[in-house]
């Protein structure tokens, strides 16, 4: 009997575990996130949901170490790419500009919605081009932690102690694994520990850039000084 009993739980728990398998791979797949059939799409899927800030689908079409860190920023790390976007949407509608402001949202992103990539033989290029970034700004007056650049790269580049704002990695192997093939995106530098530190801090940096939005869409003094406001905020956070 009791051995009955314990065949009936496994079973249940195994329905259970299949249960939250397929609700969640339906969800996915009602967002357009469905088995990659060439490596090429598997890039293309991954690039496309980058781009939205879902790192939740973009994992799909990752293998299972950098999958798991990409769900681990999920929340926190889509949450403060939509701030930056959003933030960056109102600047753009109210005529604000500043190089630097340009430049510390640029880094401040998860992984950059702009990344590209080229396949070839089942190897792909990544890079992160500078669209409108001026790599010239003086950063050395900001006071801004580090390890919230591109988390999920482990952080930008660095030249002469500045921070790059371009990014390359060659010969990442997109292989096939079930029915879908995945990118074997490598762990750079630090980047698990940037991760958890963005779980644990992206969104306050997420309340702080919307803070500031909405003070760029109602107050004439934050739209005029929008850098200051920004390095205020930032030092703020890293003193948290």
């Amino acid at each position: 009997m009791r051995l009955v009993s314990i065949i009936v739980l496994l079973v249940v728990v195994g329905l259970i575990g299949a249960g939250i398998y397929y609700r969640d791979w339906i969800f996915k797949t009602a967002k357009g996130a469905v088995p990659a059939r060439t490596a090429d799409e598997a890039c293309s899927k991954f690039k496309e949901f980058i781009k939205n800030r879902d790192y939740e689908a973009a994992s799909i079409y990752c293998t299972a170490e950098f999958a798991e860190q990409l769900q681990k920023a999920a929340k926190a790390g889509g949450e403060l790419g939509r701030a930056i976007d959003n933030l960056k949407d109102v600047m753009d509608t109210a005529g604000v500009t500043s190089p630097e402001v340009n430049f510390v949202l640029h880094l401040l992103q998860p992984i950059p919605k702009d990344i590209d990539y080229t396949v070839k033989d089942d190897k792909a290029t990544f890079t992160v081009p500078a669209k409108g970034i001026d790599a010239g700004v003086n950063m050395s007056d900001w006071t801004i932690d580090p390890e919230m650049f591109w988390p999920l790269l482990g952080g930008p580049a660095r030249a002469g102690g500045a921070f790059s704002p371009t990014w390359g990695f060659s010969d990442v192997p997109v292989v096939k694994e079930g029915d879908s093939y995945k990118i074997k995106f490598p762990i750079l530098g630090r980047a698990q520990i940037m991760v958890e530190k963005l779980k644990g801090e992206g969104q306050n940096y997420a309340r702080g850039l919307t803070r500031i939005k909405d003070e760029v869409k109602n107050d004439p003094s934050t739209k005029s000084n929008i850098k200051g406001e920004l390095k205020r905020e930032l030092n703020e956070l890293k003193g948290k």
